[in-house]
This record gives structure tokens, sequence and C-alpha cells, in this order.
């Protein structure tokens, strides 16, 4: 199954394009909302003018990140970043769109821990090179794996990684020819 999942690079690459995307969607949203909504609600205390401040920030960060990223990928479509490159995010075994929750979540995370992810990527590949293969850590914590194509997600999921065994139907979680564990996968 993990021949399927997008790898590192790529998901990157992908990540460069949402990004641009975002920041320029929300360049134009941000001129929207400081030019049109706002002129129409002027307020005159110095709390109203906080509350209006947050709630403009908000809207400008938030509302492009929902559209652009999170809608997307909670209904099964693509984000422009993975459409460009050709992969999408579902539920891990089954294929599936993740939901909103799992999609919003995978985002927040991805964005807010940017860093952190990175760096832990890094090391895992410097521990283990086949970790390029792998699903990352907050893919498996939320059940999803961004996959090149689903249709060839669900193909390779019942071949072996190691000796490409068909692995269909056997009765205990272990390549008969190779002897590598994998993981069962439900259709």
């Amino acid at each position: 199954m993990d021949a399927a999942l997008a790898d590192p690079a790529a998901r990157v690459f992908g990540g460069i394009v949402d990004g641009a995307w975002y920041y320029f969607v929300t360049a134009l949203f941000g001129g929207f909302v400081r030019g049109v909504l706002l002129p129409l609600a002027p307020s005159e205390s110095p709390a109203a003018q906080f509350i209006t401040t947050y709630a403009e920030i908000l809207a400008i960060l938030a509302v492009p990140l929902v559209v652009l990223l999170v809608i997307p990928i909670a209904t099964g479509q693509q984000t422009a970043g993975q459409r460009r490159i050709g992969m999408r995010t579902v539920c891990y075994p089954s294929g599936d769109p993740v939901g909103f929750w799992r999609a919003g979540a995978h985002v927040a995370i991805a964005v807010l821990m940017m860093p952190i992810t990175f760096l832990l990527g890094v090391y895992a590949l410097w521990r283990d090179p086949r970790a390029a293969r792998k699903r990352l850590w907050h893919d498996r914590l939320l059940g999803v794996a961004v996959v090149w194509d689903p249709r060839r997600f669900r193909q390779m999921a019942q071949r072996c990684q190691e000796c490409g065994y068909n692995l269909t139907g056997l009765p205990e979680p272990r390549c008969p020819e190779c002897g590598t564990p994998f993981e069962r996968f439900e259709s």
C-alpha cells in the first residue's frame, strides 16, 4: 500500500502551490473585507474597534483557508497543489473522502506545526530511508493518507511492498514469499 503514497517532495511542492494560492486569495479577500465590508459598519467605542479588528483578522485568514483547503479535502476533491501534482487526501485504508473534521485538523496541523513536521520528517528519513514511503505522523494520527490516485491506491494495497506478491485473502498479515508483515486492507 505504501507504494501509492505521495512522496514527501511532491507533498512539499503541492504545499508550496497551495500556500502561494492561499496568500494570493487572502490578499484579495483582505482588500475586499477592509475596503468594502468594514466601512459599512463604523464603530466608535474602543471595545467595538478591538472586536472588529480581531474579527477582521480571523475572517481574512480563516475563510480562504477553509474554502481553498478544508472543503476540497473534506469532499474528496483536490486542493490546487494536489491537483497540480496529481494526489489527493483520503481515509486510510478505505480510500474514502476524509470528512470535515479530519480535513480541518489535517490543514490546521500542516499550517501550525509545519516546522516540527518538517524536522520530524528529516529525522525519520535520516534514521530510515524507507520512511519516505510511509505516512507522516499527523496522517497516522488522523487516519488519513496522501496518495497519488485512489484507484491505484486500492489496487496496490493488496501487494507486498518488498517483493510484489499478491496478498489478497491470506490468513495472516505476513507475506509468504519474503516474510514482510503488512497491514490488512478491507475493501
